[in-house]
């Protein structure tokens, strides 16, 4: 039997038209955020966190983690490493922005959500994080419906992949590879499923 709605893809949408309604996210200038070490990621709880408006559907941020190397392709290429969004309605419906990032000399924003803690702890951000950072400016975004990769693997996920590669600092991504290892699942076939590019 062949899965058609899992996660992840390979994005290369053709480009038919571009939806009136696309999905964006607003977060708050500034949050507080805790970062707690999990089996396989830096799993990463933001207050205030944000909203991510698709098909008319206001959803919330309620956690950030990481996966190395990126789960997505574009184009056939895979980055470095992936940051998942997740957002949940007030329906229990799911939906997960994903950014890619290449390593890079020096640092940037994502390297303090991906630097773990200790293991079996938690740990506050000295300093507050402006989630607006983390979001690439004037790129598409790839929307498709998918499913969590990681166990139960639900679907129906409304995914927001931004078509665009930004920097993770070399650093930060060797503790995070060190820490957890490759943590990504192998890509999914498409199936009859539509991809658009906003």
């Amino acid at each position: 039997m062949t899965i058609t709605g899992q996660s992840p893809i390979d994005l290369r949408a053709p480009l038919t038209e571009i939806p009136t309604d696309r999905p964006s996210p607003a977060y708050h200038g500034m949050s507080r955020a805790r970062l707690t070490r999990e089996q396989t990621t830096v799993s990463v709880v933001a207050e205030p966190g944000g909203i991510l408006t698709a098909g008319h559907r206001p959803y919330m941020l309620v956690e950030i983690h990481s996966h190395a190397p990126a789960e997505h392709t574009l184009r056939g290429e895979r980055a470095d490493l992936e940051t998942h969004l997740v957002h949940k309605a007030t329906d229990g419906r799911i939906a997960v922005i994903g950014l890619l990032f290449d390593a890079a000399a020096a640092s940037h924003p994502i390297d303090a959500f991906i630097t773990p803690p200790v293991a079996g702890s938690s740990l506050d951000l000295p300093e507050p994080v402006r989630l607006n950072e983390l979001i690439p400016r004037d790129a598409n975004r790839f929307v498709y419906s998918g499913s969590l990769t990681t166990p139960p693997y639900t679907e129906d996920v409304q995914w927001v992949v931004y078509d665009a590669v930004q920097s993770v600092g070399q650093v930060a991504l060797a503790a995070f590879v060190d820490a957890f290892g490759p943590t990504s699942r192998e890509r999914q076939p498409l199936g009859d499923r539509h991809i658009e590019l906003v």
